[in-house]
């Protein structure tokens, strides 16, 4: 880690810092993460139990100075789930309120940290909670429109949102609380690391376009 930027005094309260780290895993990137969101436990309305997260993103080293964007961009994104207590999943589309530097990036995709080791997608912290990390991918508007499509096709229909968990409830310690972040076939870790996401042919993870 080179450094991190605390939140604004006008933040919600519990907006995690966010941290730049290079030299990583991927060469010629640098990453940004955000550190304590996982102390908040979140919701989602497809589930009755809470989770915990960290969100990633990275992008080309290839300014002199400066670290363009993406910590703002990071700390608006985290201060959405610590304001309204609801979890970022992988699969989900978080509209930004305006597009990024170019003009044609204008959402971010949350997906699997599929090209870092594979204990990278999940860890545990103290007290034995497991924490999802979320790589979030900048997209277009069409790439947008095209997850949103598949979306709705694969959709078994309307469902009924389940009740938001009360903060005093425990998770089920059958499951880890980010295992809905995560694709099924993913559950049982597999002994290799995979060659790319298991979603690539939809949307390939992207380090640019910040």
């Amino acid at each position: 880690m080179i450094g991190a930027w605390s939140p604004p005094a006008s933040a919600a309260q519990g907006t995690p810092q966010v941290a730049c780290f290079r030299e990583g895993q991927l060469p010629g990137t640098q990453a940004f993460a955000t550190i304590d969101l996982s102390r908040t436990p979140l919701w989602h309305p497809t589930s009755d139990r809470h989770f915990h997260l960290e969100l990633l993103a990275c992008e080309n080293i290839s300014r002199t100075n400066g670290y363009g964007r993406v910590p703002e961009v990071l700390e608006y994104v985290a201060g959405q789930p610590t304001a309204s207590g609801e979890a970022i999943l992988h699969g989900d589309v978080v509209a930004l309120p305006a597009p990024l530097p170019g003009g044609t990036m204008t959402s971010l995709y949350a997906g699997l940290p599929a090209y870092f080791d594979d204990d990278f997608s999940s860890v545990t912290i103290e007290n034995g909670i497991d924490v999802a990390v979320v790589w979030l991918i900048p997209i277009t508007a069409e790439e947008t429109a095209f997850i949103r499509d598949r979306r709705r096709a694969r959709s078994p229909g309307p469902r009924s949102p389940r009740s938001r968990p009360s903060p005093s409830s425990k998770p089920d310690a059958r499951q880890r609380p980010g295992a809905a972040s995560l694709p099924r076939q993913r559950a049982a870790r597999p002994t290799r690391r995979p060659a790319a996401p298991s979603r690539q042919h939809e949307l390939p993870p992207r380090c640019g376009g910040w």
